[in-house]
């Protein structure tokens, strides 16, 4: 019998960025290994850095801190989703 493909060659899916929660669920359960966000990830950071500034807030330092901070919550919440919280390897 022949294994399903996803057993021999991780599968990805390009574009995630948009899709619901439900969707990401089916295509992880549909065998997806890897997931790219990198539009959300981007598009988030820069709402808060714009935020951020609006705000009054000037300095690079924490324009940048504000950039982070979005990037460490929103990956925080993709890897919850995505049920990879606590998996990887320890170094």
């Amino acid at each position: 019998d022949a294994l399903p493909i996803w057993t021999v060659i991780p599968l990805v899916l390009h574009g995630g960025s948009g899709l619901s929660a439900g969707q990401f669920r089916g295509a992880i359960d549909a065998g997806i290994a890897k997931i790219n966000v990198a539009t959300d990830l981007f598009v988030s950071a820069g709402r808060c850095v714009a935020e951020a500034a609006v705000s009054g807030t000037r300095g690079y330092g924490d324009l940048i801190r504000a950039a982070e901070t979005s990037f460490s919550e929103r990956c925080g919440y993709y890897l919850d989703l995505f049920g990879s919280t606590g998996k990887g390897r320890r170094r």
